[in-house]
């Protein structure tokens, strides 16, 4: 797209020329800044397909032509997955979010995630990902939390898993366990 919003190609015959609904404040993030940088604006509903997408953008300079921006739509289905795919399990959550703590996309998907920035001090965040307890003050069941910077320093990943489903494997051997070791001490005993 140009400066005017106009769409000058596209990867989809069905998508050329038509009007984009880009979001307030788009144009101004992506061509105020002097050097071209990805910008991602979202959540919001993909026009296409009706879920809920993230939009990258990216000022790009050619020459002999105006300014213009290369715009990405990605369902936000499709962004944590491959993250999720080295390892998943029950109450395991992953969670794209900025530093402000707006959440704009999860793995497993809940829309539930989106609107308003939880209150967090951007400067407060530990990046290390060494985990921590996730403050829960819903009722919820209680978490563990680690947090790590990806390739765009406003944005982070991070992956938070409930206490009850990581022990669950255990609370299932922990009788075998008790058990064995019961027999070992009378064995040993005796």
């Amino acid at each position: 797209v140009d400066e005017s919003g106009q769409t000058i190609t596209s990867a989809l015959r069905a998508t050329r020329r038509s009007d984009l609904e880009l979001p307030v404040g788009f144009y101004d993030g992506v061509f105020a800044s002097p050097l071209p940088t990805l910008a991602v604006f979202g959540p919001l509903r993909g026009r296409a397909s009706g879920e809920r997408s993230l939009l990258f953008a990216r000022r790009i300079a050619v020459d002999g032509s105006p300014p213009i921006a290369a715009i990405a739509e990605v369902p936000s289905s499709q962004l944590l997955p491959v993250a999720a795919s080295s390892f998943s399990g029950p109450g395991l959550r992953l969670s794209l979010e900025r530093g402000d703590g707006s959440v704009l996309a999860t793995q497993p998907p809940d829309d539930r995630w989106g609107g308003p920035p939880r209150s967090r001090d951007p400067a407060s965040l530990d990046l290390s990902g060494a985990p921590h307890d996730l403050p829960r003050g819903d009722g919820s069941p209680q978490a563990r939390q680690a947090v790590r910077p990806t390739l765009y320093p406003p944005l982070v990943i991070g992956a938070s898993w409930e206490v009850e489903s990581m022990l669950a494997g255990w609370a299932n051997w922990r009788g075998h366990v008790i058990v064995a070791s019961i027999a070992i001490g009378v064995v040993l005993i005796c």
